[in-house]
């Protein structure tokens, strides 16, 4: 098996990748998809909406329901 170096990876299964070496960060989009999608069913110019949370929102286990009861008084907050 031979494995070549092609350089950076910037597009994989439809995600675009992007690094920062400098701040050691990876970002992730799905742009590029989402807008063939939308164009494919001729939605691309509809009128856009915020997203309900924030984008910077972090979600942990601790914020998932731990009973049954938990998900009906979460939908009431």
């Amino acid at each position: 098996m031979l494995i070549t170096y092609v350089g950076s990876m910037s597009y994989f299964l439809g995600i675009e990748v992007k690094r920062n070496h400098t701040l050691g960060i990876i970002s992730l989009s799905q742009s590029q998809y989402i807008s063939s999608i939308l164009n494919h069913f001729d939605m691309l110019y509809f009128k856009q909406i915020c997203t309900p949370l924030p984008t910077t929102c972090k979600l942990s286990l601790d914020d998932a329901p731990k009973t049954t009861k938990e998900p009906f008084e979460m939908e009431n907050d």
